[in-house]
Protein backbone atom coordinates (compact mmCIF):
# COMPACT_ATOMS: atom_id res chain seq x y z
CA UNK A 1 0.00 0.00 0.00
CA UNK A 2 1.40 3.54 -0.73
CA UNK A 3 -0.31 7.05 0.22
CA UNK A 4 0.49 10.10 -1.42
CA UNK A 5 -0.45 13.79 -0.02
CA UNK A 6 0.48 17.14 -1.24
CA UNK A 7 1.10 20.48 0.93
CA UNK A 8 0.83 24.24 -0.11
CA UNK A 9 2.23 26.77 2.81
CA UNK A 10 3.52 30.46 2.44
CA UNK A 11 7.12 28.93 2.10
CA UNK A 12 6.66 26.57 -1.19
CA UNK A 13 4.40 23.31 -1.95
CA UNK A 14 5.71 19.93 -1.27
CA UNK A 15 4.67 16.54 -2.54
CA UNK A 16 4.77 13.29 0.31
CA UNK A 17 4.74 9.86 -1.05
CA UNK A 18 4.60 7.36 2.03
CA UNK A 19 4.74 3.42 0.86
CA UNK A 20 -0.09 19.54 -5.25
CA UNK A 21 -1.35 15.28 -5.61
CA UNK A 22 -0.95 14.23 -9.14
CA UNK A 23 2.51 14.80 -9.29
CA UNK A 24 2.94 12.87 -5.87
CA UNK A 25 0.82 9.95 -7.24
CA UNK A 26 2.80 10.22 -10.98
CA UNK A 27 5.86 9.98 -8.27
CA UNK A 28 4.81 6.87 -6.44
CA UNK A 29 4.12 4.85 -9.77
CA UNK A 30 7.50 6.11 -11.34
CA UNK A 31 9.04 4.86 -7.96
CA UNK A 32 7.21 1.41 -7.94
CA UNK A 33 7.77 0.90 -11.72
CA UNK A 34 11.79 1.40 -10.91
CA UNK A 35 11.65 -0.96 -8.30
CA UNK A 36 10.62 -3.47 -10.97
CA UNK A 37 7.37 -4.54 -9.07
CA UNK A 38 5.57 -7.06 -10.96
CA UNK A 39 2.49 -9.37 -10.72
CA UNK A 40 1.91 -7.71 -7.22
CA UNK A 41 -1.51 -6.10 -6.13
CA UNK A 42 -0.51 -2.14 -5.41
CA UNK A 43 -2.66 -0.26 -4.00
CA UNK A 44 -1.92 3.46 -4.51
CA UNK A 45 -4.25 6.00 -1.76
CA UNK A 46 -4.71 9.89 -1.92
CA UNK A 47 -7.05 12.19 -0.13
CA UNK A 48 -7.00 14.44 -3.18
CA UNK A 49 -10.53 13.63 -5.08
CA UNK A 50 -9.45 16.40 -7.14
CA UNK A 51 -6.06 14.79 -8.11
CA UNK A 52 -7.76 11.31 -8.73
CA UNK A 53 -10.84 12.93 -10.90
CA UNK A 54 -8.73 14.28 -13.21
CA UNK A 55 -6.51 11.16 -13.59
CA UNK A 56 -9.65 9.24 -13.88
CA UNK A 57 -11.25 11.98 -16.57
CA UNK A 58 -11.97 11.25 -20.15
CA UNK A 59 -10.54 14.47 -21.27
CA UNK A 60 -6.96 15.63 -19.97
CA UNK A 61 -5.70 19.35 -20.18
CA UNK A 62 -2.76 18.51 -18.45
CA UNK A 63 0.73 17.45 -19.11
CA UNK A 64 0.96 16.79 -15.46
CA UNK A 65 -2.16 14.71 -15.42
CA UNK A 66 -0.91 12.71 -19.23
CA UNK A 67 2.40 11.75 -17.53
CA UNK A 68 0.57 10.56 -14.45
CA UNK A 69 -1.96 8.53 -16.43
CA UNK A 70 1.13 6.95 -18.37
CA UNK A 71 2.81 6.41 -15.53
CA UNK A 72 -0.10 4.33 -14.02
CA UNK A 73 -0.94 2.68 -17.30
CA UNK A 74 2.84 1.20 -17.30
CA UNK A 75 2.67 0.11 -13.71
CA UNK A 76 -0.87 -1.53 -14.26
CA UNK A 77 -0.24 -3.17 -17.17
CA UNK A 78 2.22 -5.58 -14.97
CA UNK A 79 0.28 -4.90 -12.11
CA UNK A 80 -2.68 -5.42 -10.43
CA UNK A 81 -3.37 -1.75 -9.23
CA UNK A 82 -5.94 -0.04 -6.84
CA UNK A 83 -6.00 3.47 -6.87
CA UNK A 84 -8.21 5.17 -4.34
CA UNK A 85 -9.11 8.15 -2.09
CA UNK A 86 -8.68 7.67 1.50
CA UNK A 87 -10.47 10.31 4.28
CA UNK A 88 -7.24 13.10 4.98
CA UNK A 89 -6.54 13.64 8.49
CA UNK A 90 -8.65 10.85 10.25
CA UNK A 91 -5.58 8.59 11.52
CA UNK A 92 -4.78 6.80 8.09
CA UNK A 93 -1.12 5.91 9.05
CA UNK A 94 0.11 6.28 5.85
CA UNK A 95 -2.03 8.80 5.02
CA UNK A 96 -0.49 10.90 7.94
CA UNK A 97 3.21 10.37 7.21
CA UNK A 98 2.41 11.28 3.29
CA UNK A 99 0.98 14.63 4.86
CA UNK A 100 3.89 15.08 7.36
CA UNK A 101 6.46 14.23 4.26
CA UNK A 102 4.66 16.62 2.18
CA UNK A 103 4.55 19.51 4.74
CA UNK A 104 8.15 18.70 5.41
CA UNK A 105 9.52 19.07 2.06
CA UNK A 106 7.08 22.33 1.36
CA UNK A 107 8.91 23.85 3.88
CA UNK A 108 11.97 23.27 1.95
CA UNK A 109 13.66 25.50 -0.85
CA UNK A 110 13.02 24.19 -4.11
CA UNK A 111 15.88 22.70 -6.22
CA UNK A 112 15.30 22.59 -9.70
CA UNK A 113 13.80 24.52 -12.67
CA UNK A 114 10.63 26.63 -12.10
CA UNK A 115 8.23 26.34 -11.82
CA UNK A 116 7.83 23.36 -9.92
CA UNK A 117 4.37 22.62 -10.02
CA UNK A 118 1.72 24.49 -12.38
CA UNK A 119 -0.31 26.63 -10.88
CA UNK A 120 -4.47 26.63 -11.71
CA UNK A 121 -5.56 29.65 -14.08
CA UNK A 122 -7.94 30.12 -10.90
CA UNK A 123 -5.43 30.80 -8.78
CA UNK A 124 -3.60 33.53 -11.03
CA UNK A 125 -6.78 35.11 -12.08
CA UNK A 126 -7.72 35.33 -8.36
CA UNK A 127 -3.99 36.76 -7.12
CA UNK A 128 -4.09 39.16 -10.06
CA UNK A 129 -7.77 40.46 -9.21
CA UNK A 130 -6.43 40.78 -5.15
Amino acid sequence: MWYTDGSRIEQGAGAGIYGVEVAAIQGCAREIIGQGAASQSIAIYSDSQAALKAIGSMQVCSRLVWDCVKALQELGSRNKLTLAWVHGHKGHKGNEEADRLAREGAGRAHIGPEPFCGIAKTHVRASIDE
